[in-house]
C-alpha cells in the first residue's frame, strides 16, 4: 500500500469530514450536552485559565483537573482570534488527521501484501458493527470517530500510536524501553487519561508474552523487567492520573459518572450485538482453522489487543464504557486477517454487506436523530449577545436544555446542567420539575438566591413557573425561543 495512495485516503476522508461538519456550523458535536462542556472549557481557555471551572453544579464552582486540551486550545488559537466553535472544529479536523495518520501507520507495520493491506484497511475502518450503537456509543468504531469529539478522536489516534510502538518494542528483542511511548502515555493522559488503563494492560499483556520466550532470566528479573518498564513508560503522567482517579473515586462525581458510565448493561448488549456476534465468528473460525497456530505472530498480535480490551471493559470502573474505544477496529482487522489467511470469500462478501447496511444505517441516524452536526440556535446566539453586551454575572436557573448551554455562552453558574458534572442530578431534576403551589415556588426560589432564570417558552417548566417568577424578577429579554429574567437591574 503506497504512501501516495494512502495520502490520497487522507484527503478524501478530510474532505468528508470537512463537508459533514461544516465550517459555518463550527463543530461535530455529538450530543449537546456534553459538547456544551467542552465548548466552555474552550472559553476558560480564551480567557487564559488552564483549570477548568465547573458551572454545571450550582453555586459550588469546583475546579477540577480535567479538559486541558481543550482548554490550551482555547489558549492558544483564541489568542489567533478564532471563534469557540471554530477553535472546536480545528481540534476536530487535528484530531482527524492524526487518527487517519495512526490507521495507516498500523496496517503498515502488518507482514501483508500491499493488496491485503488495503482490504484489511478498508474493512477496518469502515466496519460499524450496528446501527443504534453508533448513536450508542460512537467512539467505538473508526468510521463515528471522525467525528466524534475531537478529544475522542484524537485520543483513539495515541491509543493507536501506543499499540503500534508497543508492537515494534516487541519484535526487537533486545528493546523493552521506549521514550516514544514515555511521550505518547503523557499526551494520552493528558487528553484522556481512561485509555490508559487499557493501553497498560496490553503494554503488560506484551511484555509477559515477551518475557516468557526468554530462558534467560529468572522470574524476579522478568517481574523487575514488567515493573521497571511499565514505571518508567508512565513516570510523568502517573501523578495526574493517580489525581484523577483519587478525585472521582474519593468525591461525589463517581456516583454521577458512572450513571453514563458502566458498559455492563442490557444498553450496550443490544446496541452492540452486532459486534459481539462478529467476535464470537471470529474465534469459532480461529479455533477451526488452527489459526492460533501460526508461526507469524501478527494474527496473535491482534487477538491478544482484543481480547485485552474485551477483559478490560469487564473491570466494574466508572469509565468502563472509555475502555471499549476502537474495539471496533481491532475485531475488524482480526476478521479481515482471517479471511486473507483462509481465503474466505463468504466471510468477506458477508462483511460488505454489513457495511452496507451500516451505511444506511448511518444515513438513517443522521436524519432522525440529528445527533452529529449541531449548532447554536439563532435565538440561542441572539441571547448570548445579550448577555454579553450586558455582562450579565450571577447564579442562573434554567430549563435542563437551556441549562447545558448557559456557563458555554455566558460562563455563569446553572443549578443544575449536566448528568455527571451536577451533582445529585437526578434529585435536582425531581425537585425543580415536581409539581409546586405559586408559593412553594417563590419559596424554592428564594431558598437557592437565584440571579437570573433563562426558560425556554416550550418547556413545561415555563408555564409551572412563570406565575411565581413575575412577582420577583424583572423581565430583561424575550425572543421567539426563549425569556430572560432578573433581579436587581
Amino acid at each position: 500500500m503506497s504512501k501516495r495512495f494512502y495520502c490520497l485516503i487522507l484527503v478524501i476522508v478530510l474532505i468528508f469530514t470537512l463537508l459533514i461538519t461544516g465550517i459555518s456550523d463550527g463543530g461535530n458535536q455529538i450530543s449537546k450536552n456534553d459538547g456544551s462542556v467542552y465548548l466552555s472549557a474552550i472559553k476558560q481557555g480564551t480567557k487564559g485559565s488552564l483549570y477548568w471551572t465547573n458551572l454545571y453544579n450550582g453555586e459550588e464552582r469546583q475546579r477540577i483537573p480535567l479538559y486541558f486540551f481543550y482548554m490550551l486550545g482555547g489558549l492558544i488559537f483564541g489568542s489567533l482570534g478564532m471563534t469557540i466553535n471554530h477553535i472546536f472544529y480545528l481540534l476536530g479536523v487535528i484530531g482527524a488527521v492524526l487518527f487517519v495518520i495512526a490507521i495507516y501507520k498500523f496496517i503498515d507495520q502488518m507482514e501483508l501484501t500491499a493488496r491485503a493491506k488495503l482490504f484489511v484497511l478498508i474493512i477496518a475502518f469502515t466496519l460499524n458493527q450496528g446501527g443504534i450503537s453508533e448513536l450508542a456509543y460512537p467512539e467505538v468504531y473508526p468510521f463515528n470517530t471522525l467525528l466524534s469529539y475531537p478529544h475522542l478522536t484524537l485520543s483513539s489516534a495515541l491509543y493507536l500510536f501506543i499499540v503500534t510502538e508497543l508492537l515494534n518494542l516487541y519484535k526487537h528483542k533486545d528493546r523493552l524501553v521506549s521514550t516514544k511511548l514515555l511521550a505518547l502515555n503523557v499526551l494520552l493522559g493528558i487528553i484522556h487519561p481512561f485509555m490508559l488503563f487499557p493501553s497498560n494492560f496490553i503494554h503488560l499483556v506484551f511484555m509477559l508474552r515477551k518475557l516468557k520466550v526468554n530462558q534467560d532470566l529468572s522470574l524476579y528479573d522478568k517481574i523487575k523487567a514488567i515493573i521497571v518498564n511499565l514505571t518508567f513508560s508512565n513516570l510523568l503522567i502517573a501523578p495526574y492520573c493517580i489525581y484523577i482517579f483519587l478525585f472521582y473515586t474519593i468525591t461525589s462525581y463517581s456516583n454521577e459518572v458512572s450513571q453514563g458510565g458502566l458498559l455492563l448493561d442490557v444498553m450496550f448488549f443490544k446496541a452492540n450485538i452486532t459486534t459481539i456476534f462478529l467476535l464470537i465468528i471470529g474465534v469459532i473460525l480461529s479455533v477451526k482453522f488452527k489459526l492460533f497456530r501460526l508461526s507469524r505472530t501478527q494474527f496473535m498480535d491482534v487477538f491478544i489487543i482484543m481480547v485485552s480490551i474485551v477483559i478490560c471493559m469487564l473491570c466494574p470502573l466508572p469509565f468502563q464504557r472509555r475502555i471499549s474505544e476502537m474495539l471496533g477496529f481491532f475485531i475488524a482487522v482480526f476478521l479481515a486477517t482471517i479471511i486473507i489467511e483462509k481465503k474466505l470469500k463468504i466471510l468477506a462478501i458477508i462483511l460488505v454487506l454489513i457495511n452496507l447496511i451500516n451505511a444506511v444505517s448511518f444515513l438513517h441516524t443522521q436524519e432522525n436523530y440529528d445527533v452529529y452536526v449541531y449548532s447554536l440556535p439563532k435565538e440561542v446566539v441572539e441571547l448570548q449577545k445579550y448577555i454579553d453586551n450586558r455582562n450579565i454575572e450571577g447564579y442562573f436557573l434554567a430549563d435542563i436544555y437551556t441549562a447545558q448551554f448557559i456557563p458555554y455562552i455566558s460562563q455563569n453558574p446553572v443549578y443544575v446542567g449536566h448528568y455527571a458534572l451536577t451533582l445529585h442530578c437526578k434529585e435536582k431534576l425531581d425537585r425543580l420539575y415536581s409539581d409546586k403551589t405559586e408559593a412553594e415556588w417563590i419559596n424554592f426560589i428564594e431558598d437557592n438566591k437565584f440571579d437570573f432564570i433563562c426558560l425556554n417558552k416550550k418547556d413545561k417548566l415555563t408555564a409551572f413557573i412563570l406565575p411565581a417568577i413575575r412577582h420577583l424578577y424583572t423581565l430583561l429579554y424575550e425572543n421567539e425561543m426563549y425569556i430572560l429574567y432578573g433581579v436587581g437591574i
